[in-house]
C-alpha cells in the first residue's frame, strides 16, 4: 500500500510556492482548510490553492513524484517528457505526453509493461513553477 501524502500550491502568493500538507480539515461541504508545515493555514477555495497527491513513486534521485510534476525518461536514444496526472477512467497515475497532435496519458503500470524502468524517471519541473523548487525534508 502506498503512502497518502499531499502538497499544495499556494496561489495567494505571487511566486506560487509549493508546500507540504500536514493536515486537511473537512466540514459538511468538503475540504475547509489545509494546514501546511510552515506554520500557516491555507483556506481552501479552489481559486486560492491546488492540492497535489503523491503518486507512491520516487524518481531516480529519491524525490517523491506528485501530480503536476514534469518527469522525463529515456527509451533508446530518445528522451520523453510528460506531466504526472491522475485518470479516473484508468484508476491510476501516469504521464500525459504529446506526440505530434496526439495527447495521451500512459499510466505508470502501462509504461512499466512497455519496458520503461520507472526507477529511471526524473523530475525536471512542475507545471506550477518551472524547475522544481520544493525541498522535501
Amino acid at each position: 500500500m502506498r503512502e497518502i501524502e499531499y502538497r499544495v500550491v499556494d496561489l495567494t502568493y505571487g511566486d506560487h510556492p509549493i508546500k507540504k500538507v500536514t493536515e486537511i480539515v473537512f466540514d459538511e461541504k468538503g475540504i475547509n482548510q489545509i494546514n501546511v508545515d510552515y506554520g500557516c493555514d491555507i483556506l481552501y477555495p479552489e481559486k486560492e490553492s491546488i492540492l497535489l497527491q503523491y503518486t507512491g513513486i520516487k524518481d531516480k534521485h529519491g524525490k517523491k513524484i506528485y501530480e503536476d510534476d514534469i518527469c522525463a525518461f529515456k527509451s533508446g536514444k530518445c528522451t520523453y517528457k510528460g506531466v504526472v496526472k491522475w485518470d479516473d477512467n484508468l484508476a491510476g497515475f501516469g504521464l500525459q505526453m504529446t506526440f505530434g497532435e496526439t495527447d495521451r496519458l500512459y499510466t505508470f503500470s502501462e509504461l512499466n509493461s512497455m519496458g520503461i524502468d520507472l526507477d529511471t524517471l526524473e523530475i525536471v519541473g512542475s507545471v506550477h513553477n518551472g524547475p522544481r523548487r520544493f525541498k522535501e525534508k
